[in-house]
């Protein structure tokens, strides 16, 4: 297993910090108690597939940064190992916010813990904001072509330019 750290600066007023703000608003909690979280699966079914990587992102209030962690699983044997260092270390925060997560990320997570003997209940007890249930229902009001993360994103102007998509990601893992 690997754990991956990075900082990133924000200056006061650019986009990322005023997300991160409308997002606060939104919770009602503070900047430092919020997480953002993503997984990386080997395909759809816990049962099946492997976990290999989980990614989270908060706000370091006091040095204006937003950091990152990712726990990344170097073999098949890994998967446990991230889980329950992922698990540990969102004990901190108050709110854990996803795209999609209620439907796949938080049920693939929690068959994963089953299956390792991992308590989930740091992730399964946490307040949560899930952004596609929240934005879901404004998709056809805005004209956008589908109810994927990235055409939100590029609505509002936030226009990501991905090396692979996830499906290509399967197959760097497994070269991995």
């Amino acid at each position: 297993m690997q754990k991956i750290d990075k900082t990133r600066s924000l200056t006061p007023g650019d986009d990322r910090s005023r997300a991160w703000k409308a997002i606060s608003l939104y919770t009602g909690a503070s900047l430092s108690d919020l997480v953002i979280f993503d997984i990386e699966t080997t395909g759809l079914s816990a049962n099946v597939s492997s976990l290999y990587l989980i990614g989270a992102l908060w706000y370091d209030t006091p040095k204006k940064e937003i950091k990152m962690c990712q726990w990344f699983a170097d073999d098949y044997n890994s998967e446990k190992n991230i889980l329950k260092e992922f698990l540990e270390y969102i004990k901190q925060f108050d709110v854990i916010i996803h795209y999609n997560g209620s439907t796949f990320d938080i049920p693939y997570i929690n068959k994963k813990c089953k299956r390792h003997a991992v308590n989930p209940s740091a992730l399964n007890e946490m307040k949560n904001l899930d952004i596609y249930h929240a934005l879901r229902k404004y998709a056809a009001l805005l004209k956008l072509p589908d109810k994927k993360l990235k055409s939100f994103e590029r609505y509002v102007g936030l226009n990501r330019d991905d090396t692979f998509n996830g499906g290509e990601l399967i197959e760097v893992y497994a070269e991995y």
